[in-house]
């Protein structure tokens, strides 16, 4: 590895910092932690639910003008899918751009299928299935999280594909009716999925990668079809983990190629047939960080002694551009791939802003982040390359969107609010501002045509919603209540993958934990209009 960059002024923006032990099989890091954290490798979590919610722990970054912290709070990640309808094209990720229309949000199909099956309590749920009063959404089918040791076992993988909902969770990809919850195929692994590709391919293709033999964390990796539930090839990743095995891997699909990385190590192989490819791209005395999909192409960050650099990738590999960071900055997070938005930062993680990249890898703006602190969602790592696990934050061709972090309430009481702020990619200036509104917050998920779709986090008194903001900004408009009955159980995730899509709203496990207060700890929660 090259040494690391020295030097580097501070900035308005702060990643994960390393320090604690990688995710290994069954470990957990510490639920009660409030002083500033440093990495692990669970998957990306969001910032903290409001009183009520389980006492569990998630992560989140600050963002602000001032050296941030990473902070062990409580909270939920959030995930966006564009496409069409069920039938359409698969989708996933996060901060990605929506596919409808101006207005579209507001049209909320039924969700629910043709109901041949039977609502209500079913077999392994705890009869949350069909509940939701008048103007609420319903519950239209759960699936229980499995058997685990109380350590928990990580769990990422989900998307939306030819109408199925498709999670990834122990040593199987299953693909379930995405309206009532049937299950449709599975398939089997050679053991734990320990990462996946963030989005699909155009055509339905996913990466994942999972746990090999003796001491390999993470050293095998198949590209399961959505679409025709089947499982396209299955290979060990190449020698050279690193420490005799692989730890922090990570894997990302774009156009016709797969890039997988891991703590000392990365490669590249062709979608179709999985074989590795040669990789003429790879820059000399420079280390690969990681890669991130953005459709039809690859980025692939590197740390460098003179400054980072982040690759866009075309077919086979080819590189299209490269951008160079300042000296002593990499780039640390990847929010958003098409377009290109980032984040740098020094070797003390003191930031070096957030930056748009234009189609020449050129700078196309700085997001001017004023004396505002924000928290999106990345996860806490340490040795992992998953640059594109951000989420509660998403992106336009034009705007990019930031949640802020929460701020207390005017008044006596102990209620928290916060902001989502719009920024304009072409100058990094703001735009508007959105209030969730008194003793509410909430997180983007993605966008729609000119609007924005968020999501507004439970309290004590209310279950979380689904809204749309405007392309101008202003208040909210509610597109879903979700139940008053499932308040609980939209609390009781400990780390969820969230999608909204075609009027239903996803809660996906990224993490089992192997506990449950209250009610049966969920695999998966799905609400739409009953």
């Amino acid at each position: 590895m090259p040494p690391a960059p020295q030097g580097a002024p501070a900035g308005p923006w702060n990643p994960p910092q390393p320090g604690q032990q990688p995710g290994l099989p069954y470990g957990q890091p510490n639920p009660y932690a409030q002083q500033p954290v440093y990495g692990a490798y669970p998957p990306p979590t969001m910032p903290p639910p409001p009183p009520g919610g389980p006492d569990k722990k998630r992560t989140a970054i600050i963002i602000g003008s001032v050296l941030a912290v990473l902070l062990a709070v409580g909270g939920t990640v959030f995930a966006v899918s564009g496409g069409d309808d069920d039938g359409g094209k698969p989708s996933a990720g996060a901060g990605k751009k929506g596919s409808g229309k101006d207005g579209d949000s507001a049209e909320i199909d039924g969700g629910g299928g043709d109901g041949d099956e039977e609502a209500g309590a079913r077999p392994g749920d705890d009869g949350l299935t069909g509940s939701g009063g008048k103007g609420e959404g319903k519950v239209l089918w759960q699936k229980p999280a499995p058997d685990v040791p109380k350590s928990g076992v990580d769990t990422p993988g989900f998307w939306l594909a030819d109408g199925s909902a498709v999670k990834a969770a122990l040593e199987s990809v299953t693909a379930y009716d995405a309206g009532k919850g049937k299950e449709k195929w599975s398939v089997e692994l050679g053991g734990p999925v320990c990462a996946s590709s963030l989005n699909a391919t155009a055509d339905g293709r996913v990466a994942v990668a999972y746990e090999g033999e003796k001491k390999d964390r993470c050293s095998h990796l198949a590209l399961i079809d959505l679409k025709k539930g089947k499982k396209v090839w299955d290979k060990a990743l190449p020698e050279g983990g690193g420490f005799g095995g692989f730890i922090g891997t990570t894997v990302a699909v774009g156009g016709d190629t797969v890039g997988s990385s891991w703590f000392g190590g990365s490669a590249l192989f062709r979608l179709d047939d999985g074989k590795e490819l040669t990789d003429t791209a790879r820059i000399s005395g420079c280390t690969p960080n990681g890669f991130a999909g953005g459709g039809t192409f690859l980025l692939r960050s590197y740390s460098c002694t003179e400054g980072g650099r982040l690759q866009k990738l075309s077919s086979g590999g080819k590189v299209e551009w490269t951008y160079q960071a300042p000296k002593g900055f990499n780039v640390s997070n990847i929010f958003s791939a098409d377009p290109v938005v980032v984040s740098l930062s020094d070797k003390d993680n003191k930031s070096g802003g957030i930056l748009a990249i234009g189609g020449n890898g050129k700078v196309r703006s700085q997001i001017d982040l004023g004396k505002e602190t924000y928290r999106p969602a990345c996860g806490l790592r340490i040795m992992s390359q998953k640059l594109d696990g951000c989420q509660g934050v998403a992106a336009s061709d034009d705007m990019f969107y930031l949640p802020t972090e929460d701020k207390k309430q005017s008044g006596d009481g102990f209620g928290r609010y916060n902001e989502i702020h719009a920024f304009d990619l072409d100058t990094g200036k703001r735009k508007w501002k959105s209030a969730a509104g008194d003793d509410l917050t909430m997180m983007p998920l993605r966008t729609d045509g000119g609007n924005l779709i968020a999501y507004q986090r439970p309290t004590y008194e209310q279950s979380g919603r689904i809204v749309s903001i405007g392309a101008k900004g202003g208040k909210p408009t509610t597109l879903m209540q979700n139940p008053a009955a499932a308040r609980d159980a939209e609390n009781g995730f400990y780390s969820p993958f969230l999608v909204y899509e075609d009027g239903r709203f996803y809660l996906a496990s990224d993490r089992v934990t192997g506990t449950s207060s209250g009610s049966p700890e969920k695999l998966l929660l799905v609400i739409g209009k009953g």
